[in-house]
């Protein structure tokens, strides 16, 4: 694959740390419903403009499509760390315990998964953006 059609490993991490975020979120949103009754919380000088964008039907759509990509992969060992430790949010040394393989070894899969997951997250979205059933 050419390196124009794909992305670096380092946007890749990101793209795939944001189901983290998003899950933290909907956490954020889920203890501001239960203790403040679904108030809206402002600084002083904040307006609801302000506010970081991301209603819940939005945020979950995003984690959706990031969890869908990780299970459209075909590298088993590879799918199998990306969803563990990107979806599930398990540490590196977690991940090593339950594939039964070392720390080292884990972080070198990481490395690969990545590489593997950059290179065919281009296409991916291509097919989405087309409507292309996989």
């Amino acid at each position: 694959m050419t390196r124009d059609k794909s992305i670096s490993k380092n946007e890749m991490n990101r793209i795939l740390s944001e189901y983290s975020v998003f899950r933290k979120l909907l956490d954020m949103q889920d203890y501001n419903n239960e203790y403040f009754g679904n108030a809206e919380i402002f600084h002083k000088n904040q307006t609801k403009d302000d506010c970081l964008p991301g209603d819940r039907p939005h945020i979950t759509a995003k984690m959706f499509d990031l969890r869908r990509f990780v299970l459209s992969l075909d590298g088993a060992n590879e799918k199998l760390f990306l969803f563990y430790h990107y979806i599930h949010g398990e540490s590196v040394g977690r991940v090593a315990e339950l594939m039964r393989i070392s720390r080292r070894s884990a972080f070198r899969l990481k490395a690969r998964a990545l590489e593997y997951a950059a290179a065919r997250y281009p296409e991916y979205r291509r097919k989405i953006k087309e409507g292309v059933k996989e």
